[in-house]
């Protein structure tokens, strides 16, 4: 069925094509070079109308390549694909000095502009703060059905990581929010150098600490530090806390989501996270 509905839009011969599925999107590779995106719930179907309304204004302001749909069906859009590998920890490690430097200048000018995006301009497009407001879901979420399977100690500890994270201040700007270089930052292996970023499906509008706090969790303080020197978003001088403090709510937040979309195994591992995390 996908590849009917991409041969209505890609006026090339379907040679090969492989499938992935997300949580939100089922991506359909074809001839190797291109990715088709499907929503696989309805909450992903709006996100992708934002998605195509955002991609199409920051694509020629972003210093590193983004996708730019340029195949748009009725609810799916495709686009060329962006070649490389992914940024692991263990890649970026391996790269010299220099090429280190020159990738950390990219991420830095990538979320300097990504960061200064006009917020009114993004909430015309649809985009909402905060994922409208997932996280107090989630957080009822964590209440009701994850809360009881804690000991007394892992969750008094959670619950006033909780309350620190809900009372922390920052300046709202538009965020990728699923930000993780292992995942959707792209190396050219030749050049040593970015050659994009991917996976726009959980932009919101958020604390810039959101985006930055994957570059300490993946590549450490020193990088980090590196990134923010010529960071030109909003970098008051609790970012870094706010970074910790949300890498240590991570597994909250995940278990929360694990049970809305029904991922018991997930759960399991997740609530086993929390409880030696917390239990300390």
């Amino acid at each position: 069925m996908n590849l009917n509905l991409i041969s209505s839009v890609f006026p090339e011969p379907i040679l090969s094509s492989q499938i992935h599925h997300g949580d939100d999107f089922t991506i359909v590779e074809v001839n190797n070079s291109w990715m088709f995106r499907f929503p696989r719930r309805p909450e992903a179907r709006i996100v992708l109308e934002i998605e195509k309304q955002f991609l199409a204004e920051f694509a020629p302001l972003s210093p590193v390549p983004v996708p730019l749909y340029q195949y748009i069906g009725e609810d799916f859009v495709g686009y060329r694909k962006i070649e490389g590998l992914l940024l692991s920890p263990g890649r970026y490690k391996e790269l010299s000095e220099a090429s280190q430097k020159k990738v950390v200048e990219q991420i830095s000018a990538f979320l300097s502009t990504l960061h200064s995006f006009p917020v009114g301009r993004a909430r015309q497009m649809g985009m909402t703060a905060g994922w409208n407001g997932w996280r107090k879901e989630a957080f009822q979420i964590f209440k009701s059905e994850i809360a009881p399977r804690l000991s007394q100690k892992a969750l008094r500890n959670a619950n006033s990581c909780f309350e620190a994270f809900f009372s922390s201040a920052y300046t709202t700007v538009v965020i990728h929010g699923d930000f993780y270089p292992h995942d959707h930052l792209f190396l050219d292996p030749h050049k040593e150098t970015l050659s994009g970023v991917i996976d726009f499906g959980d932009l919101t509008m958020d604390d810039p600490a959101c985006d930055l706090k994957n570059i300490l969790s993946e590549f450490g303080e020193e990088t980090l530090r590196n990134v923010l020197a010529t960071y030109t978003g909003p970098a008051d001088q609790n970012i870094i806390d706010r970074m910790r403090l949300a890498i240590k709510t991570e597994p909250l937040f995940d278990a929360a989501y694990d049970v809305q979309l029904g991922y018991p195994g997930r759960l399991t591992h997740h609530i086993r996270d929390i409880e030696n995390a917390f239990s300390r």
